[in-house]
This record gives structure tokens, C-alpha cells and sequence, in this order.
């Protein structure tokens, strides 16, 4: 069983969205992918999209509060610089991890990604 708070979880997806919708293309393609990995006991949930990427310097920071990759951007982009930490907050909150990492399939473009803990049914 997957245990979460449907509000909450929405949010992050939505959070992680908006920004892959931000920062891609006009006609690049953002993907929505979730995983059950029943050997790992959880349920990834993966957000890709074909924007420039994020340095990996910038990955190591992009859940901090307020943290921008290119501040210049601000004013065209919007956004307080709170949706990741809120987003990370929110996972943890349900005892599962959220990060980035580059595409996995070598084209360009972020991946961000969070699991959540799956339990086994009680009867």
C-alpha cells in the first residue's frame, strides 16, 4: 500500500511540472513517469523534460530555499525560489527522497525525480 496525502503529493507534482513546463521549449516534450520497484519497497515518481539542464554545481543546491541556477532569470521565469524546498519538505514529510540528475536517455534535459515508501497490505 502506498500511504500518502493526495494534496500534498499533487503539489509536488504539480511543482516539479510547472517548473519542467518553465524552463523547456516551446515544442519540447515533458514526461510524467511512475515506477513501482517492488525490490526496493517504493514508487518513483519522474518528471523529464528537454530543457538546458542544470549544472551539476547547481543540483547540489537546487532545494535550498530561494536558490536560483541563473538569477538574471528571475524576471522572465517568475517564482519565489520556494517550489523545490516545498516540494523536498513534502516528500520527506512522507519518508521519501526526492533529487535531479541529468536524462537518463542522453537527450537534453533534467530528470527530477522522488520516491515513496510502499508497505506491504495487513489483512
Amino acid at each position: 500500500k502506498l500511504w500518502i496525502m493526495p494534496c500534498k503529493i499533487a503539489r509536488v507534482i504539480s511543482n516539479l511540472l510547472h517548473n519542467a513546463i518553465r524552463y523547456s521549449p516551446v515544442s519540447g516534450t515533458i514526461e510524467l513517469i511512475v515506477e513501482e520497484n517492488k525490490q526496493k519497497h517504493h514508487v518513483q515518481f519522474i518528471v523529464r523534460d528537454e530543457g538546458e539542464g542544470i549544472a551539476y554545481s547547481d543540483q547540489l543546491r537546487i532545494f535550498e530555499r530561494f536558490f536560483r541556477t541563473d538569477p538574471s532569470r528571475t524576471s522572465q521565469s517568475g517564482g519565489s525560489g520556494l517550489g523545490l524546498a516545498i516540494a523536498q519538505s513534502l516528500i520527506e514529510m512522507h519518508k521519501g527522497e526526492i533529487g535531479v540528475r541529468d536524462r537518463s536517455d542522453a537527450k537534453q534535459g533534467s530528470e527530477f525525480w522522488f520516491t515513496l515508501p510502499v508497505t506491504s497490505a495487513k489483512k
